[in-house]
């Protein structure tokens, strides 16, 4: 069985997320701020463990708000390569400047773009944009999405079709084609 590939016109270009690395408590933050990039924007987050990724292919690098030490400079690559190549750079939240999703009134610790109204809402809340990264549709009150983890990569996807997905292809389910 073929599937799409997991990316469609309404779900937004993959994001990278970048912070320190050097320990595994810093990798574990890494993680957890990739997730929480998913699950706010509403699309696929890779969490950058080394500075090899191209950062054009990504619609945006987000920095998590973990403390830096001098050896760590895999996110500074990448932060300097975004920069010089015009990919956008969101930085930590600050907590005075957080706001909540307009609908559910989640609180929001990552840059998100306000929607065409003006209106900030969360990666579930806005459903025109948001496709499950399984079966391409959108986002609904009775098919909400949650993100799944495959690889260093958190997609937004149904809980049925991560079911199905692993059901029908395994642990490789969400692994880009």
């Amino acid at each position: 069985m073929t599937r799409a590939t997991p990316f469609s016109a309404r779900n937004l270009t993959p994001a990278l997320v970048g912070g320190p690395v050097l320990t595994g408590d810093n990798v574990a933050d890494l993680r957890g701020f990739a997730y929480d990039v998913c699950d706010q924007i509403g699309a696929p987050a890779t969490y950058a463990t080394h500075s090899g990724y191209r950062v054009t292919d990504y619609a945006a690098l987000y920095i998590s708000s973990v403390e830096w030490t001098s050896g760590d400079v895999t996110a500074l690559v990448l932060i300097a390569e975004a920069l010089s190549a015009g990919v956008p750079v969101h930085g930590p939240q600050d907590p005075r400047k957080a706001v909540r999703c307009d609908l559910c009134a989640v609180a929001l610790n990552v840059y998100v773009a306000p929607g065409h109204r003006g209106d900030m809402l969360c990666g579930v809340c806005r459903y025109e944009d948001v496709a499950c990264a399984w079966c391409l549709e959108p986002s609904d009150d009775d098919a909400r999405m949650d993100p799944f983890e495959s690889g260093s990569t958190w997609w937004p996807a149904h809980h049925g079709c991560i079911a199905e997905g692993l059901r029908v292809h395994g642990p490789e389910a969400f692994v880009t084609q």
